[in-house]
């Protein structure tokens, strides 16, 4: 995720958290790539501010509510006014720029109380841009720039020369062959029209991009047809065991392996790969420094992936030093206005020169205590195994000694004096000795004395006892 908030501003670039950001902020989409949209979702309800083009990917892509995005046209000044508690009326003037990466892709700049600020998204200057004549000689205290390549071994050809690499590649390959370039889901459209137009051969591409390319008004080299030998894929299913399925080879123009210190990729039996890039070289960058001269350069990429020290260096402004302008920048006096609305954000700091933001780390989030909860009593465990015989009945257990003279018997019917009772009979009498759980375990003594719970015997029958035999009446037939 590569946006953020600017610092002491209600303006918010490419970032789509809305817990971490006051809900009356400005929100502004630089282009429509994944890793700048990354948690918008087509139940935003805030107003998106962008360029036309993006406006209409936008909706088609994520289904977002027409309503809610408001297209701001390139080239020029939009006057916008921040919803802010308070009587205090606190406008922003936003100026739209050509960003030269995708189609809709912007720069904008940014001017008000906070004095004048250019955040560049994604770009890859040229000389073409203009960009001195659209500043209008206005002094940027602060630049947000693209350092995707922001070393001095990130070179790399321009478009137009890596464009010429791939007509070259492609008439190189025998007559008949097929050819599959990887790419993204918007971007480098400009390179398959001049493949196209130069080859004098229609790209196929599916449906979902020939919707996309109608919306973008390309050229018409573009087919659906599965029978075209120049065809268009995902850029993640350029794969050798795919292409050679389909007994074609593959291009994949990308510079992702240029300035990280590692060699080239190999160009594999199915996969060239030409270094085309849509983002600024090294050169390109410090170029474009030295004709805005800004006062102060923030890195917007800050974490790459790999470990080495190649890409950590890319997030080193320094090497831009001798290209600002030594000009001090004014101190910024925030409304009180935008400090109430910022205020509902415990991590922004108001008045700070140096805040966390201004780094473009994301505001921490708050962590949420768990709330403390009344220690449950101990449970109880109850016995649940089935009394035999003498049962013992202790309410609350005491570690009461036994009385003096009682030593500790061995069984209980010892202690008890019922050594040839009643109750030592019955087990007798039935073949059972006393039970185990009995025969070793010291009765409970509770207040100097014992309970004992006995069942009275039955008394076995005698064998002289007999039951009355039930007498039968004599018949006896009489005459009325």
């Amino acid at each position: 995720m590569h946006g953020l908030q600017i610092p002491d501003t209600p303006i918010v670039v490419d970032y789509w958290r809305q817990k971490d950001v006051p809900p009356r902020s400005l929100f502004f989409l630089t282009h429509i790539h994944a890793d700048h949209i990354a948690g918008l979702t087509a139940s935003w309800s805030h107003t998106i501010y962008c360029t036309p083009i993006t406006r209409k990917l936008l909706i088609k892509k994520l289904n977002i509510e027409p309503s809610v995005v408001e297209a701001l046209e390139v080239g020029q000044a939009h006057l916008l006014k921040v919803d802010c508690p308070g009587e205090d009326t606190v406008c922003v003037c936003v100026t739209v720029l050509d960003a030269n990466h995708c189609p809709g892709a912007a720069m904008f700049l940014f001017e008000g109380y906070f004095g004048t600020i250019l955040y560049t998204g994604d770009f890859r200057y040229s000389a073409n841009m203009a960009i001195s004549s659209l500043l209008c000689g206005k002094h940027v205290d602060i630049l947000y720039l693209d350092n995707t390549y922001c070393h001095k071994s990130c070179v790399f050809p321009s478009r137009e020369e890596a464009g010429d690499s791939v007509i070259q590649l492609i008439r190189s390959l025998p007559e008949g062959t097929r050819v599959v370039l990887g790419l993204h889901y918007v971007g480098k459209e400009e390179l398959l029209e001049r493949v196209g137009m130069a080859l004098r051969r229609p790209i196929g591409v599916d449906r979902e991009r020939m919707e996309v390319l109608e919306l973008l008004e390309a050229r018409n080299v573009f087919t659906t047809d599965d029978e075209a030998d120049i065809r268009v894929w995902n850029s993640y299913l350029l794969t050798n065991r795919n292409l050679e399925k389909s007994n074609a080879i593959g291009i994949l123009p990308t510079c992702l392996h240029i300035g990280t210190g590692a060699p080239p990729p190999p160009s594999f039996h199915h996969i060239r790969v030409v270094p085309y890039s849509d983002h600024s070289s090294f050169a390109e960058l410090c170029e474009f420094v030295g004709v805005v001269r800004p006062c102060h350069v923030i890195p917007l990429v800050r974490k790459f992936h790999g470990s080495n020290d190649l890409t950590g260096m890319r997030t080193d402004m320094s090497v831009f030093d001798h290209l600002l302008d030594p000009t001090p920048r004014a101190p910024v006096h925030v409304p009180l206005s935008i400090q109430r609305l910022l205020s509902k954000d415990p991590s922004v700091l108001l008045g700070d020169p140096h805040p966390r933001a201004l780094l473009g780390d994301p505001p921490p989030r708050a962590k949420r205590r768990k709330p403390s909860l009344p220690t449950p009593p101990p449970l109880v465990k109850l016995n649940q195994q089935r009394p035999m015989g003498v049962q013992y009945l202790s309410p609350v257990k005491s570690k009461v000694l036994p009385p003096p003279g009682l030593p500790y018997p061995a069984t209980p019917t010892r202690a008890l004096g019922l050594e040839g009772s009643e109750q030592c009979v019955r087990f007798k009498q039935n073949g059972h000795s006393a039970p185990k759980h009995h025969s070793r375990k010291p009765p409970a003594l509770v207040a100097d004395r014992l309970i004992v719970e006995t069942t009275p015997l039955r008394p076995p029958p005698s064998i002289m006892e007999t039951t009355p035999l039930r007498s039968t009446p004599s018949i006896v037939e009489t005459t009325p």
